[in-house]
C-alpha cells in the first residue's frame, strides 16, 4: 500500500507552502508510522479531510481501512 499526505506549513512571513510525504507499507498503521518519521513534527489524524483509493486498490477491498478510520476517535466527522 502506498500512502501520500499533504499538509500546510505556515511561515513566519504569512506565506503558506504545501508539504507532501509518501510512504509504502503493508498496512495503513505502518504507513502512518513511516510518515511520522519523515515529518519534522508529529502527524495526527485529527484534521484528516479526504481519503482517496484508486480503483485497483478498492477492488481488493477497503472495508478494513475505512472501518479503522471510522472507529478512530481522532478522525473528525468531516471525513
Amino acid at each position: 500500500i502506498q500512502g501520500t499526505i499533504t499538509y500546510p506549513v505556515f511561515n513566519m512571513d504569512g506565506n503558506v507552502r504545501v508539504e507532501t510525504l509518501t510512504a509504502v507499507s503493508h498496512t495503513s498503521r505502518f504507513i502512518r508510522s513511516k510518515l511520522n518519521t519523515q515529518s519534522p513534527k508529529t502527524l495526527t489524524t485529527g484534521q484528516l479531510r479526504v481519503v482517496l483509493f484508486n480503483d485497483r486498490f478498492a477492488e481488493k477491498g477497503i472495508i478494513e481501512i475505512v472501518n479503522s478510520l471510522y472507529r478512530d476517535p481522532n478522525v473528525g466527522n468531516r471525513l
